[in-house]
């Protein structure tokens, strides 16, 4: 979704410069992926870094492109769970259980069992379980953040190119965030305390984390620059919402051998949302996490930082082109998401193997 986004962003946002709306900046294209695949905290600080080159309205328009991803997330997600249910695309063991009744409201009826949320692991005397795992989430986002401070200020000394660098490092915080956290784990393992952490606790802070942060995004949006975007916002959202409701699945049961439903289920969230919000929509076929779908995708996030090296230097090519009129700088980037998009795709080909194009009319393609 990285390249496919990226690379429809650019082709649109060209077609719109050239034909109905000429003052659109070079960039806009490239706020679409930023908010749906990254996330409102990376569109708004890569958006606003843009100010330096005269784009004022970007970090808003990136929060606005975030806010429309959380909502496709939530009821796409919702959409392809139920129309998964439908269709067989889950074993019918998992879909019986999809059906209890406090699921489908969203709320426990009243005198029903109530689950256990998290578990003590700590005494309350001392300090309070949640104060425990929230703080040591809180202390992987500190060692992200400090890291990506000396980054900054390490590539300060190479000049203006090392400073954007630097500002579009910020906007991955997540992945250096989910390495901490990996990190942090490994090290309470290596040191035999591993059992202080209780993963329902967690998933209680990031649940909670998940919904502040939607209501944030959606509070900072700029109603008067939505008015003034509103054309070019819908098409590109639009484009990128029936992209993904489409592609996600197709490729996801081509490409997987376990898990297919839940894989696409967490795909689908982070690339609308946030990873946040994939693992909220992955909690509703998988609540207690008894999968590995969750911890497979947290060990990808090193390698999606790899991946993602090229978008990071090419992402202020169009805002160059912006600037100077070169619309060098634009094809450049363009052809960066090209290449990217032709490696994703023959990388897909050698993981799906003869799965690649099976049932081919069809979205979700069931083994036989």
């Amino acid at each position: 979704q990285y390249a496919i986004q990226t690379v429809t962003g650019l082709i649109l946002t060209f077609i719109m410069i050239k034909t109905f709306i000429p003052d659109l900046f070079h960039s806009f294209g490239w706020l679409m992926p930023l908010g749906f695949v990254l996330g409102p905290g990376q569109a708004f600080s890569i958006g606003e870094g843009w100010r330096v080159a005269g784009i004022e309205d970007a970090g808003s328009i990136g929060l606005t492109f975030a806010a429309i991803g959380f909502i496709v997330a939530s009821f796409g997600g919702v959409f392809l769970i139920n129309y998964g249910i439908r269709k067989g695309w889950m074993s019918k063991e998992r879909a019986e259980a999809m059906n209890k009744q406090g699921i489908k409201r969203g709320v426990y009826p009243r005198g029903s069992r109530l689950p256990v949320g998290s578990l003590l692991t700590t005494d309350s005397e001392a300090i309070d379980s949640l104060t425990l795992n929230g703080g040591m989430v809180f202390i992987a986002y500190i060692a992200a953040f400090l890291f990506l401070k000396f980054m900054g200020w390490a590539l300060g000394f190479i000049g203006p190119t090392g400073e954007r660098l630097a500002t579009n490092l910020w906007g991955i915080g997540f992945i250096f965030a989910a390495i901490a956290g990996l990190g942090m784990k490994s090290l309470l393992r290596v040191m035999k305390i591993d059992h202080i952490l209780d993963n329902q606790t967690l998933n209680r802070v990031s649940g909670f984390s998940v919904d502040f942060m939607v209501t944030a995004a959606i509070a900072a949006i700029s109603i008067v620059i939505v008015q003034q975007y509103w054309l070019p916002i819908l098409i590109l959202s639009a484009t990128a919402t029936i992209g993904c409701l489409v592609q996600i699945p197709w490729f996801t049961s081509r490409i997987f051998k376990d898990y297919q439903f839940d894989r696409m289920l967490l795909i689908f969230g982070a690339c609308t949302g946030t990873l946040s919000t994939g693992l909220a929509l992955l909690r509703v076929v998988d609540p207690e996490f008894e999968t590995p779908v969750a911890s497979d995708y947290a060990y990808a996030s090193g390698i999606t930082f790899v991946l993602a090296i090229p978008f990071i230097l090419s992402i202020n090519l169009p805002v160059r082109a912006f600037e100077t009129g070169n619309m060098l700088y634009f094809w450049l980037a363009l052809g960066v998401g090209l290449a990217y998009l032709l490696f994703v795709f023959v990388s897909y080909l050698l993981l799906a193997r003869g799965r690649a194009f099976a049932s081919s009319g069809q979205v979700w393609h069931k083994e036989k």
